[in-house]
């Protein structure tokens, strides 16, 4: 009886394999029973705006905020408190490293917090640590540069179980913040969440097995300075194990863990089973690894030079306000503290209390898949395990597709016209992106950029819409032109398509899997659901699909829903973060180009299972004809009215143009020390591919200001804060003329220089200027530079746009309380020019920046700034620039 079922079996596969390849036109002249087109493709358009819907609303849903009262319970969190902690961070302005309300208020107020916490605590002791550390070290973060540093200071707090305990766990946040910023959500909101955590474990009585050290950092803004001091010079660094850190590159919304490592799975794990709201994947570690998004955290740190595993956390959300002066508590969403509070105390005293943390044993080596499903719950899984799931599915799929390749009398027709599918699927995506990308250089030429960077729904229109016509209407074109297409039942061809992208996605699972990235779970998602569902369902209730249709539709969508929702989940979650950050990308990055690929990429995903339904549906012209419709209509009014316009001041919800605004006065001396030029002015390098456009179309200043021609001093001869050049790049910048500044400005002094060999000198300098100096070291052609006493390391020389030819060194020099005696280092190069001193070898330049106090603004800066139309926000600060020969 078996016999007889297999044998069944295989003749119903050869009958259908017949069918599919029978060579007539049997079904060109039947009437075939097609879908209605119109109703199937509206249902589908609706199947994807619910569950975008949905994605939206589950993103904006927090706990309720709980405030503590006379008869609380004291061990939990409350962001009533965290909240008070908040506003009294942010009270006194930004907390610019070296200013009174980050040197004074801030740190004081942090110091009362702790005393207070300090004497109710129960069953556990307190202790604190106070300190000031100076340091140096190289980092490439945007470029490569050295970063020194003098009289930083960080507030430790370690809390100790009772009894006692020799390992820690590290929890970290920043208290400074940058120019112009209040700070609130970076990195205010985590600072106040922290000292709320510490009152609340504090003073539970649950047992832990390993102290919490609570680092609030001084100087993070300062490119991750106070975190390196703490994980290098002090004493209780030695017993951290792991660590959680917490920043933001925006303010509320949900935190989300984005890095994790390296290795230590276990710390996954942990989140994953203690955080009552979970949000990460393993997808953003991925691409925040990539180098794609230009910023960085103390993760990095603490990895790098503490080699210590951790987990990275942030707010991503509303990155509009991020370091501008709208970084207030109120853009915070409400249950936004107490929803990280929740996750964060069930997290740390979780960690705290696991022996792994001591000892990791097997737990300390390997990688964790992880991904939350829409912040319901977080899967994780070993990349070993991930590898075997990875490597079933798809011997899974290529067993069935090589069974039936090789199955029936025509096994060559089934190759061939697998190979056109996957033919029709590349040209598909091709005509895709270059619908997406010709309408971004339609709106570059018709002066309509970013239209979508406040109106987030106007990516709808100008790239989803275009993008989802041709990939529908591409099928419809082929479907009379290509043989197969119309040679062929259409019920079969669409399995043929079905089919094609389970083979696509098989291959793109399997490249992930053998690179080692944890993001093959997107792919195979994209495998199990249609293979289960509509694939051995199918078989299973041996439903004609001919006689049932919307059955047939109903069962298709069950198949694709998860992986369309974790598809556009992810794709929401990064918009989010990357939206923002276009307006900070710099101006060699075009934000239409880039917005236009990710939404191809998008309609190539979600529509990937859905494009041969176009086969089997009549009348689809009705539907192509309705959205082309919509699509021109709705750009008409992006184009001719404020709908398309990028920027917004509303004070409800800011989505300003940042302008970054330097009053400077530079001066370039020769090797005797005369000055060979000299001028001051209104320097504005861009921070978005516009460059100023519309700014600049209603200020008749702007117009006439002249452009940096980067002949002069070292990088450009401009005083960057921070080694940006190849982001922003000088020459497309702009400069006011302007009176000069009355400011003390960067004296640099050669003390003296040794002669090493015949061909190679020490030189001595001493440095004194403001809180904030960059110095710019350019060697002539024939010259080398050794080493410094700045670090240990071979110095690197900065990243340079590809139209500059010159090697320049970049250091990053900033203190906070002022040092007693002058910055000073010493520099060893190697020159063949000549051994007596007559010709210099090397131009420095020393940039001071006032960052904060009464020489940040003066009366033309802020009268330039007030003149700024309400759309824009400006970052601004007066810096003298003065460019040596030595």
């Amino acid at each position: 009886m078996a016999a007889s079922m297999r044998m069944d079996k295989r003749m119903v596969a050869k009958t259908q394999n017949q069918l599919l390849y029978k060579d007539d036109n049997k079904y060109q002249k039947a009437n075939i029973n097609l879908i209605e087109g119109f109703n199937v493709w509206i249902l589908i358009c609706c199947f994807y705006f619910t569950i975008l819907v949905f994605i939206m609303l589950r993103m904006d849903s927090f706990p309720r905020p709980q405030s503590q009262f006379d008869d609380s319970r004291r061990d939990q969190f409350y962001e009533g408190n965290a909240e008070k902690h908040l506003h009294q961070l942010v009270v006194h302005g930004p907390r610019v490293v070296g200013s009174e309300a980050n040197e004074k208020y801030a740190r004081e107020y942090i110091l009362n917090v702790i005393h207070t916490v300090q004497k109710s605590a129960y069953s556990k002791s307190i202790e604190i640590s106070e300190q000031n550390v100076s340091g140096s070290f190289d980092l490439a973060f945007l470029s490569d540069f050295t970063s020194v540093y003098k009289n930083i200071k960080n507030i430790v707090v370690k809390l100790i179980p009772e009894g006692g305990a020799k390992d820690s766990l590290l929890i970290n946040c920043h208290y400074d913040s940058s120019v112009e910023s209040p700070g609130a959500g970076d990195n205010g909101i985590s600072c106040a969440v922290m000292l709320e955590l510490l009152r609340a474990i504090s003073q539970s009585d649950v047992k832990l097995a390993h102290n919490i050290l609570f680092l609030f950092n001084g100087a993070e803004e300062n490119i991750l300075q106070g975190s390196h001091g703490f994980i290098t010079k002090h004493p209780w660094a030695g017993s951290v194990k792991a660590f959680v850190n917490l920043d933001s590159a925006g303010a509320g919304g949900w935190e989300v863990v984005f890095q994790t490592g390296p290795f230590h799975p276990w710390l996954v794990r942990a989140y994953a089973q203690s955080a009552p709201y979970p949000f990460g994947s393993i997808m953003g570690q991925d691409l925040f690894q990539s180098g794609l998004i230009p910023s960085d955290t103390d993760f990095r740190i603490f990895r790098d030079f503490g080699k210590l595993p951790g987990l990275d956390i942030a707010y991503i959300s509303n990155g509009y306000v991020y370091h501008t002066e709208n970084d207030k508590p109120v853009y915070i969403n409400p249950g936004c503290i107490q929803r990280a509070g929740e996750n964060l105390m069930s997290l740390l005293k979780a960690l705290a209390s696991d022996p792994k943390l001591a000892n990791p044993g097997l737990d300390k080596h390997g990688t964790m898949v992880f991904f939350d499903v829409v912040g319901i719950f977080l899967v994780h899984y070993p990349i070993r395990i991930a590898t075997i799931i990875n490597s079933i599915i798809v011997a899974a799929v290529f067993f069935k597709l090589g069974r039936k390749a090789v199955s029936g009398s025509h096994r060559n027709g089934y190759i061939k016209d697998m190979g056109t599918v996957i033919l029709v699927f590349l040209t598909t995506w091709i005509a895709v992106f270059a619908a997406c990308l010709s309408m971004a250089m339609f709106m570059m030429l018709i002066q309509r950029p970013m239209t979508w960077f406040t109106y987030k729904v106007n990516m709808v229109p100008v790239y989803i819409f275009p993008g989802f016509i041709v990939a529908v209407y591409f099928q419809e074109f082929l479907r009379t032109r290509i043989k197969l297409f119309h040679r062929h039942d259409p019920w079969l061809v669409e399995t043929l398509f079905f089919e094609g992208n389970l083979l696509i996605w098989s291959v793109l699972t399997l490249l992930l899997t053998i690179n080692g990235l944890g993001s093959a779970y997107m792919p195979l998602l994209h495998l199990i659901g249609p293979l289960i569902l509509r694939d051995q369902t199918a078989k299973f209730l041996k439903v004609n699909w001919k006689e049932n249709h919307y059955f047939f539709i109903l069962l298709h969508l069950a198949s694709v829903s998860l992986p369309v929702l974790m598809i556009l989940y992810s794709i929401h979650c990064m918009l989010l973060l990357f939206i923002p950050i276009m307006g900070r990308s710099g101006t060699e990055v075009n934000p239409d180009i880039f917005i236009a690929g990710v939404s191809a990429f998008t309609i190539i995903v979600i529509t990937s299972y859905m494009i041969g339904l176009v086969h089997i549906s009549k009348n689809i012209g009705r539907f192509i004809k309705c959205l082309i419709v919509v699509t021109v209509l709705w750009n008409i009014v992006i184009i001719f009215t404020s709908q398309g316009f990028p920027f917004s001041g509303n004070p409800d919800s800011p989505s300003p143009q940042r302008v970054l605004l330097l009053h400077t006065h530079r001066k370039f001396y020769n090797k005797d020390k005369t000055i060979l030029r000299e001028d001051s002015g209104l320097w504005m390098p861009s921070f978005d591919y516009t460059q100023y456009h519309d700014i600049i179309a209603s200020n008749p200043t702007l117009q006439a200001a002249g452009h940096v021609t980067c002949d002069q001093g070292p990088y450009c001869g401009v005083p960057f804060l921070i080694p940006v050049l190849k982001l922003l790049h000088a020459k497309k910048s702009r400069y006011v003329k302007a009176g000069p500044l009355e400011l003390p400005r960067v004296t640099a002094e050669l003390v003296k220089t040794e002669r090493l060999s015949d061909d190679t000198a020490r030189f001595f300098f001493q440095v004194k200027g403001p809180d904030h100096t960059t110095m710019c070291v350019r060697t002539y052609p024939d010259v080398r530079l050794l080493r410094w006493s700045l670090s240990p390391n071979l110095p690197s020389p900065v990243n340079i746009p590809d139209d500059l030819n010159e090697t320049t060194y970049f250091v990053y020099y900033s203190h906070g309380e002022k040092p007693i005696s002058p910055w000073q280092f010493s520099i060893d190069l190697m020159s063949k020019r000549n051994s007596e001193g007559k010709e210099p070898i090397i131009d420095m330049a020393f940039a001071g920046h006032y960052l904060h106090g009464k020489n940040k603004m003066t009366y033309e800066l802020q009268d330039f700034v007030n003149s700024l139309p309400d759309w824009s926000t400006a970052v601004s600060w007066s810096a003298t620039y003065d460019s040596y020969q030595f």
